[in-house]
């Protein structure tokens, strides 16, 4: 299956794709009448498309559709290979060969939209903070004109071992480590993260859906990563802003959001955790309105931090 998005990210077009036009959509003759169990995997035919996606599987808009189509859009996001498409880049995602790993989710793209309408110019060298599937390293490699040197960190073997299969590339490095500990005494002209940003009281280090300290060592330390005119470009949330902005105005810092989006709240081990979201309204990070499908919302903001001048 493939999930082709506009630049502007306004619009998401589905296609079946290889043996899903026999399986899913019929397509099992050639023109001659013979039986095709499946065809070859650059063969593709569109399907289907939601306009303003909130998420990447957006379960209400893709219900809006007319029944034939919805069906034929649920039963492709059951196919063990997703592609995601986004401004030239493509990233075929099998979950099952990744357990644990995160394929591109909305805020991957958000991301990369925000990176490319700030531009990419003058950035020789630049780093990608879990990595994860590797999907903003290849778009930074295919829209950073000047970019000779991209490095991939992430701490967990099989998200390392993701990104280097898919990011093949000559200017590449992959390091399986701690980033706060890898990277000491090496500076970049960009440094980019999707971190956790999901604050919970006692949060576990080893669970990517909560905690901040990723953004924490990034305010503080972050200014010894850049190269003079160097550049941090995370994901943050309305969820941690009470955490995050103090953070910044402590450090040697400024940030700058280049973008903003609201977006429902989905992560289910937070929303069936009774304590943990009590705590995530309390602190005034989620919005509780029922639109669109969705209940609950946050604030997806891409920042940019850079030096502060004196």
């Amino acid at each position: 299956m493939i999930q082709r998005f506009t630049d502007d990210l306004s619009r998401q077009n589905f296609f079946a794709c290889g043996a899903e036009l026999a399986g899913v959509l019929g397509l099992d003759r050639d023109a001659e009448g013979n039986r095709i169990a499946a065809w070859p995997n650059d063969v593709e035919r569109f399907v289907a498309s939601i306009e303003n996606p909130l998420l990447l599987t957006d379960a209400w808009r893709i219900g809006q559709l007319a029944p034939r189509q919805r069906d034929t859009v649920f039963k492709l996001l059951e196919s063990p290979v997703r592609v995601t498409e986004f401004r030239g880049v493509s990233l075929a995602f099998e979950q099952s060969r990744w357990p644990g790993v995160w394929g591109p989710n909305v805020d991957t793209l958000l991301c990369c939209r925000a990176l490319g309408d700030r531009g990419l110019s003058n950035i020789g060298s630049a780093v990608e903070l879990g990595s994860g599937s590797g999907f903003i390293s290849k778009f930074l490699l295919a829209h950073a004109p000047d970019l000779s040197a991209m490095t991939l960190v992430d701490r967990y073997a099989a998200a390392a071992e993701c990104s280097r299969a898919h990011v093949q590339d000559a200017r590449c490095e992959v390091i399986n480590d701690d980033a706060m500990v890898a990277l000491q005494g090496r500076r970049f002209d960009l440094v980019v993260t999707n971190p956790p940003y999901i604050p919970r009281p006692r949060s576990i280090a080893d669970n990517a859906y909560e905690g901040v300290d990723l953004l924490a060592f990034l305010t503080h330390h972050g200014s010894d990563m850049l190269t003079k005119n160097g550049r941090i470009v995370t994901i943050t949330s309305s969820l941690c802003a009470h955490l995050f902005e103090p953070m910044v105005a402590s450090s040697s810092l400024i940030a700058r959001v280049l973008s903003a989006t609201e977006v429902p709240l989905k992560v289910l081990n937070v929303l069936n955790n009774a304590s943990w979201l009590e705590y995530l309204i309390a602190a005034r990070g989620v919005r509780c309105e029922v639109r669109d499908g969705y209940e609950l919302w946050h604030e997806v903001r891409v920042v940019e931090l850079t030096h502060r001048t004196k």
